[in-house]
């Protein structure tokens, strides 16, 4: 489990969100249930907090949860931001709200 809790986690992990996010997707033509994009946002975003914030606590780093809540949370803005430049990409103010959301209950699974 030491090992999942590491750098090279967080990296390879937010490496693949970035990669994910930034290419180019076709909508599929049947929506599974409402609102399905905005649990994906929120189970992407709520994992790589839980990552970090485990491996900021091996590392015995100070104030993991608001670095971690930090981090996730910035990524997903900056990513968000970057939908709203791309013209294959859409921007919506509901996905920001589901990283935000995200970010803060893995960061919160840490407490519990």
């Amino acid at each position: 489990m030491i090992y999942f809790f590491s750098w090279p986690t967080i990296i390879i992990y937010s490496l693949i969100v970035i990669v994910i996010s930034l290419t180019p997707i076709k909508a599929p033509e049947q929506i599974v249930f409402p609102f399905f994009d905005k649990v994906t946002h929120f189970f992407i975003y709520s994992l790589l907090s839980f990552i970090t914030v485990n491996t900021l606590y091996l590392k015995k780093k100070k104030s993991p949860h608001l670095v971690s809540f930090f981090y996730a949370f910035s990524l997903s803005f900056f990513i968000e931001i970057t939908h709203y430049i791309l013209p294959f990409r859409d921007f919506e103010l509901g996905d920001i709200l589901a990283n935000f959301l995200g970010s803060l209950g893995g960061c919160l699974l840490r407490i519990v």
